[in-house]
């Protein structure tokens, strides 16, 4: 529902839905909260909670959260940091590869098949 919500720019509704799918738990409801909070739609911009919801993406196992961490870290020029979190994404890319979820990769921090 959130999806939908946000696929018709109706970004306080798409908040609402993702809000609710991240308190259950739910990994992409996280990432996508961090989204909002990074673009300001439906929200203010907050980096703190941007980050915050993308960290509990990343650690739920969702490859293009773990990757933008990464990116994060390298513009703070934490490069050994930033590493780790590449390669933890790239592991992830690879196990969704060898499960039979079809060949995916990152592309501009998203999943792509």
């Amino acid at each position: 529902m959130g999806v939908t919500r946000q696929e018709k720019e109706d970004y306080d509704g798409a908040f609402e839905y993702y809000t609710k799918a991240a308190a259950l738990g739910n990994i992409l409801a996280h990432h996508n909260l961090s989204r909002l909070y990074y673009e300001g739609k439906g929200v203010k911009k907050d980096k703190k909670k941007e980050l915050h919801h993308l960290e509990q993406a990343a650690i739920g196992g969702n490859p293009s959260a773990r990757y933008l961490l990464g990116d994060y870290e390298s513009d703070r020029f934490k490069y050994e940091r930033a590493v780790k979190h590449w390669i933890i994404a790239a592991n992830l890319v690879r196990c969704f590869n060898e499960n039979g979820r079809g060949s995916v990769g990152i592309q501009n921090g998203e999943v792509a098949p």
